[in-house]
This record gives structure tokens, sequence and C-alpha cells, in this order.
């Protein structure tokens, strides 16, 4: 049976034709917000760059939702392309402009290739050979995908002889299939198929869009998994009464059940097509329209607009990788999982344009086509502590380029992760205060010798009496995870490994009956072990220093007992480099019809100093027992409040 092809029929086509106001575009909007699609153009994504191709009845090119839309026209049926009712709207419904008046498009920033294959008018028949010309000619002339809004009506004959399979889930009747040669050209060259299922009411989909689950006789899709089946939803998502459903044709018959490796339902999606608005043609009304549209036409002329958003964000992705996207992001209808109806689900333009999966960190040499080793995780990253304030206005870090499971790359702001945080100040020993200490005095003549024990570091302090002046040297070690002096990073900031000396010179100096004045000031040198996989690496040992000036009071509430209070410099870097390295962007090259991404590597030198804050500390030592002491210390500063309670062995 031959079968006749034309423009699937749209129901309510030329009703409610509005004036070219800001209106039809508003009640569009509803419609794309729908489908994800202005959630997507929030984030400049709009097709822009990207070439979309119609097949079919005629085009009106004087219609202002057309207007600098179009890049070629041709009239395969000979002369000078001629208006079409339905052209016209599929084109408009893809790739409208977005104006302010009239309709809009799914992809306003999409270019138009059209290629009439009827008489035009509102005469929907279209030419099986012109179809195949005009395959040919919009895969040679780079359309990234082929909008196919129509499809052979089955006969009454060829349905009453089509049985449901239960075991297989298909339906099994005599094929109809044809030649796919001029269908696989087109996907071979890397345009992208989109069909509309047919407005039958049917419980599986129309001819041509069959061809999309076509395999070989290896079972492998004739159409390489580029090509998608689209039906129509009502705006309650509720699918249309006149749409084709999800069903499958059985190619493959065997004991009378269907043994297809691939259904129709896993490349079949739903979008809006019932009562959106769309461009009416001039030679109609005479003046620019919009009007009010139903039919799985006009949901496939959406989804092939929503695959310009997807290919214009991601031009390197190849076709079959822009097609699995749509499916997979596309959000359950009916009954749980892919089903006979709906197939994938209602396509999602925002969840397709947003990461799927887990994001890593883009490193140099990864070229967003699968290839090279992508970088540490970016879901774990941040920089907490002092320093996080040198890199919050960091050019690179705001701009670093992160890739999904389905190797997409995107510009995530790493300076949001940064957790500037003052450090608290240990006035009695401010390096070792970082990792927790405890102390032990002993005395050995005229010396006083005192320990610090931390779980990641240790310090040792001599102190002697010289009349009423007393001073002291400690010197000291301590060892750090992820960071240093109680900055830490993680993820692609991790700040390395660390190991920090110290030395701190003390005096004191009795200016009074059991009252004294102390000074001390510390200079710390860090050394960091970079981690490999980080944005940032340290130039160089990190100086830093503190200081403390001080009024001591001894017996003050009890014999033995010392009161302590002064002003202090919190630990700041002196002198300490960190070179941040990421890729921020990347440039495209096409060659042999292929988009390669070349990354930009950016670099850039971030200067640690900083600039001391001042703190207010007190300590209250006391003897408790024969052979220990117990401290009281507080210290305020910009970093807030610390206090703490400590024990003092004496030997």
């Amino acid at each position: 049976m031959k079968l006749k092809i034309i423009a699937a029929s749209l129901l309510l086509a030329f009703g409610s034709a509005q004036s070219q106001t800001q209106n039809a575009e508003t009640q569009e909007l509803k419609f794309l917000q729908q489908g994800g699609v202005t959630a997507a153009w929030a984030r400049g994504i709009t097709g822009r760059g990207v070439t979309i191709g119609i097949i079919d009845n005629g085009f009106d090119l004087t219609h202002t939702d057309l207007k600098g839309q179009v890049v070629g026209a041709i009239n395969l049926q000979g002369g000078a392309v001629t208006w079409g009712s339905h052209g016209t709207q599929m084109a408009s419904i893809a790739a409208g402009v977005r104006d302010n008046s009239g309709t809009v498009g799914v992809a306003p920033g999409a270019r138009l290739l059209l290629a009439q294959v009827g008489p035009g008018g509102t005469n929907l028949a279209l030419s099986q050979t012109n179809i195949a010309q005009a395959l040919d000619w919009l895969s040679q002339k780079g359309a990234a995908v082929i909008n196919m809004s129509f499809g052979g009506k089955y006969s009454s004959t060829f349905t009453s002889g089509v049985r449901y399979d239960p075991v297989s889930r298909a339906y099994i009747g005599s094929p109809l299939f044809g030649s796919t040669s001029e269908y696989q050209l087109a996907t071979s060259r890397g345009s992208i198929l989109v069909f509309s299922a047919g407005n039958q009411g049917l419980p599986y989909v129309q001819q041509p869009a069959i061809y999309a689950v076509q395999t070989t006789s290896t079972g492998h899709l004739v159409l390489g998994g580029r090509a998608l089946v689209v039906g129509s939803v009502d705006a309650s998502n509720m699918i249309a009464s006149y749409s084709n459903r999800a069903g499958h044709i059985c190619q493959n018959v065997v004991a009378g059940s269907c043994r297809d490796t691939v259904q129709t339902m896993n490349y079949f999606v739903v979008a809006p097509g019932t009562a959106i608005q769309a461009a009416t043609p001039n030679a109609m009304v005479k003046t620019n329209t919009a009007g009010s549209v139903s039919g799985t036409s006009a949901s496939a002329a959406y989804v092939s607009g929503g695959m310009a958003l997807i290919k214009q964000a991601w031009p390197t992705l190849k076709p079959e990788q822009l097609v699995n996207i749509v499916l997979i992001t596309a959000r359950d209808l009916g009954a749980p999982g892919v089903d006979t109806t709906y197939g994938r689900g209602l396509v999602d333009f925002n969840r397709a344009t947003n990461p799927i999966g887990q994001l890593r960190i883009a490193a140099a040499s990864y070229r967003l086509d699968q290839s090279g080793m992508i970088g540490s995780n970016a879901n774990l990253t941040g920089i907490g502590g002092s320093i996080a304030v040198a890199f919050k206005s960091s050019t690179v870090l705001s701009q670093v380029q992160v890739i999904d499971d389905m190797g997409r790359n995107y510009a995530a702001d790493f300076t949001r992760s940064m957790a500037v945080r003052q450090q608290t100040y240990d006035p009695v020993n401010p390096y070792l205060g970082f990792a927790g200490y405890t102390p032990l005095s002993a005395k050995f003549g005229s010396y006083d010798l005192t320990a610090y024990a931390g779980s990641s570091g240790s310090a040792i302090e001599l102190a002697k009496e010289f009349g009423p002046l007393k001073l002291s040297y400690q010197t000291g070690m301590m060892q750090e995870r992820n960071g240093f002096l109680g900055n830490y990073g993680s993820g692609g900031l991790d700040l390395g490994n660390s190991q920090t000396n110290w030395q701190t010179i003390g005096s004191e100096f009795k200016i009074a009956n059991n009252t004294s004045v102390q000074a001390r000031y510390s200079l710390g040198r860090t050394n960091v072990a970079n981690a490999g996989t980080s944005m940032i690496q340290t130039l160089g040992p990190v100086t830093t220093d503190t200081w403390q000036l001080g009024l001591v009071r001894k017996d003050q509430f009890r014999e033995a007992d010392t009161i302590s209070f002064g002003l202090a410099g919190d630990i700041r870097v002196r002198q300490g480099r960190a070179l941040i390295t990421a890729v921020t962007g990347y440039e495209y090259d096409e060659i042999d019809g292929e988009v390669q991404a070349r990354p930009i590597v950016s670099r850039e030198t971030v200067n640690l100093r900083q600039s001391a804050q001042p703190v207010l500390w007190a300590n209250y030592l006391t003897p408790v027992g024969v052979n220990s002491l117990v401290r009281l210390g507080v210290s305020a500063g910009q970093a807030g409040y610390r206090a703490g309670v400590m024990f003092t062995w004496i030997q």
C-alpha cells in the first residue's frame, strides 16, 4: 500500500487569529515555561548560531516572526518559495523572533533553513521525492536539526489488521516500511531528525516516525540514535486525544512475537502541542498575526527548537548525545518509567541544559569530547580561614570550567565557596593554639622550662630572670593537613599539607611590686606540600608573624596567682604568594564538519599578605594543689571570642 505523505493535520489551525501585539507572545510564554524553555533563556541559551531545517508545504518569508531568521530557503517543486500555512507555523514555533510582538519560538536565537516540498497555501500534500531532496539539501547546508512535521495516515485496512502483543508490548501487523536511505544520509552528515508522532489518536506512531527506531539485521539503529519522535500534551501535561502514542510497530516478528531490540517508546517524548501560538501567513489575513494551533506537528517543532538550545551551549556534542540528553532529562509522565503512552515523558529544556550527575573541574587536557582527564571533584570544594579573603576577588576562580557526566562544560564561580574567617587568638601560644596543646613546666636552677605537646605539633620555651627583667625564647613545629595555620581547603581548592616552624622571643620587665609589663614577638615560616590536583599552588614558603603587649600582676587575689591582659596582633601573613591555574573557557574550531574545543587555561598570582587584626586578651593563672596550675584565658577580636581552661603540671 502506498502512503500519501501530507503535513500532519493541525486542529484549530487557523482559529483565534490575533493582531501582532505583545499578547500572542505573552501567551506563548506559558507553553515555553511548560517545557523549561524560558529557564534556559534566563541563562543565555537561545539557540544562537544553530541552524534548524524545516521541511514543509511552504513559508511566508515576509512575516515579521520569520524575518531575519532565515538564512536559506528553497522550493524543491520549482520557482520561488511561496507561502504555506503549515510551514510558516512550524518555522515560527521552532525559531520565531523574540521581539515582544506576535509570537516567539523556542529558539529565537537560531537560524532557519527552509525547504518547500509542497504546493503551499493551505494544501498540505507533500512530495516524497521532494522530501528526499530536502533532506539532502538541508544536511549539506549544515542543519543541526531537521523538523519533520509530516507523516502518512494509516488506512482503516491497515489499522484493523494490527494486533497488540502483550509479551513484547508491541503492535504486530503488515509492515509499511520503505527505504530509509534519504533519512540515513541526513543523519550520517550530523543532522538530528525530529518526527511528529501523528494526529490519528492511535496507540502507535505514524510513518516516517517509525524510522527513528528501525534497526539493521545486527540490531543497530539505522539512524544511529540521531532521531526523536514527538507526541503532544495539553497545558495539564495530559496526552492529547488526537496524539498518537508511543507504541511500537514491530519489524522483526518471530513465532508471533516481536523481537525488535529497540522500541519506539525509547525514543519518544511529548511536548506542548495544544492551542499554542504560531505565526499565521500574511496572505491569509493581510497582516502579521499569530494564531492558536494544535497537533503533533507543533510539538515536533517545539522539540526541534529545544535541540538548538542544547546545541548552542555545547557545540562539540555529537547528535546522538544531544538526543540522549533530551531523553534522559524528560519528566516522567503516566506509568512510572518509560511507557507506551508518553515514552520518556515531557521534554524539559531547563533540566536538559543544567548539569547532569557529578561535576568535576576541567583539567587542561580535557577537550570536551570526553577525552583527557577531567580533574578533581567540584562538589566538595572550598576555602575557609583568614586567607580566604585573598581569593575572593580572583578572576580565574570566578569562571572555572566544570564538567558534568555528559561531558558538558559549565562556568562555576568558586569565589562563592570562600568562607572568610579570622582565626581565634591564643595569647599563651598563638601558633600551637591552632592544634591544641598541653603544657608541662619544670625549673632547672635559674631557668624555667616549659614544653607544649599537641596532637600535630610541639614547642619548647626557655626563660631566665635577670633582676627585674625576664627573657624567654620559644621554638616550635606544627604539621597540618589540607591547609596551614587554621586555613583549610578541599577538592580543587586543596591547600596541601604543611609544616610550620616558628620562634618567639619575649620579655617581661618589673615596673612595680608584683607588676610587670611584657612584650612578645613571633616569626613563623610555613612550607606547603601542594596538592597536585588543586587549582591553587603555593609559591615558596609563607612567612607569618604575631606580636603581643601586656600587663602582668602577681599575687592579685591569692598567693602565687597571676593575672595578665593586653593587646595583640593575631597571626598574619607577612609574605606569601599562590598561583591559581584553571580552565576558564573553550575556543571552538570546526574541522571536517566537526566542532572541536580547545581549553583556555588562565593563570593568576595572588598575594597572601594580610594586615594584622587587633585582639584583646586576658589570662588568670593560679596554683591548684602542689604540682599543678590552672589557667583561665579569654581573647576577643574580629574572629570573635575564645575562652578556655588549661592545666599545667610543674616538676
